[in-house]
């Protein structure tokens, strides 16, 4: 569901967000509100309605659209490229931080959101790009930890809009629900890195980048229940060599570089932002 709201004509760049009501999608949204229109997306109405209410009303942003939805479903899509179109040819940002981890769902959900919706949402936006345009994708430092995915399962995962995607992909996942969900997890975040470095050409013959982040611990309320719920994620945090949890500001601030000509000769990669703590196990075990 789309609630468009009449906004300030200007030339600024927008930045489409998704899950613009968690925590990085919202430290981003507050990043961007002075320097960039927002396309606003997240599942729950109530949290972001809040939200844009409060960048309004705070931060005069110049909300283009607020969408409401599972990125996953058709009619969200076609919402959010909607909104995309009817700014012409404006620079176009996608900030795609919407996902599930396994403290919030289990493994086909996991895969709906992560694969099929990720997938849906570029092949959307791709026809939009203009000159300037920069996507980037939030993928996870637990892509680091699984073995590299056997050819049968790259086979499956090179084709994520197929209608029987989870059965195709659940025999390559475990032999139970735990296991099925820690993998398609991580194996759905090594693919929007893989995305990203497949569409890079892509992209670029229509002046446009894309990039992955891979976030360690970030403080949100997603990563606190993964570390609550699993007493090996409070070990691998206590482990991190910075010392630290990371912030939603620590990628909002590489969000804000990344969309910036400072970052200009940057795509196709994924940039870790873990407070070293992936260089440290795959260093040291």
């Amino acid at each position: 569901m789309s609630d468009k709201v009449p906004h300030v004509l200007s030339r600024k760049p927008v930045a489409i967000i998704t899950g613009a009501a968690g925590g990085m999608g919202k430290a981003c949204a507050r990043r961007l509100a002075n320097s960039h229109g927002l396309i606003l997306t997240d599942f729950k109405a109530g949290r972001l309605d809040a939200i844009s209410e409060s960048l309004r009303e705070e931060d005069n942003a110049d909300i283009v659209a607020s969408i409401c939805g599972d990125i996953a479903e058709d009619g969200v899509i076609q919402d959010i490229a909607g909104a995309a179109a009817d700014i012409g040819d404006r620079s176009k940002m996608l900030i795609h931080t919407a996902g599930l981890s396994p403290a919030l769902a289990g493994w086909a959900a996991i895969v709906k959101t992560n694969l099929v919706g990720t997938a849906k949402l570029i092949e959307a936006i791709e026809p939009l790009l203009t000159q300037g345009s920069v996507g980037i994708l939030l993928s996870s430092t637990a892509r680091c930890f699984v073995p590299a995915a056997e050819p049968a399962l790259t086979q499956v995962l090179a084709q994520p809009l197929v209608p029987d995607l989870l059965d195709r992909i659940a025999p390559h996942l475990g032999d139970d629900d735990e296991r099925r969900t820690a993998s398609a997890y991580a194996y759905s975040k090594a693919w929007t890195c893989d995305l990203v470095r497949q569409r890079a050409t892509r992209w670029a013959k229509k002046g446009a980048r894309i990039v992955s982040l891979s976030p360690g611990f970030i403080r949100t309320g997603m990563t606190k229940k993964e570390v609550v719920d699993r007493p090996e994620m409070n070990d691998m945090l206590k482990a991190t060599p910075v010392g630290r949890w990371g912030t939603v500001s620590d990628i909002a601030n590489v969000v804000e570089f990344v969309l910036s000509d400072k970052a200009s000769y940057i795509t196709g990669t994924d940039i870790v932002i873990d407070g070293g703590l992936s260089a440290r196990i795959l260093t040291q075990g």
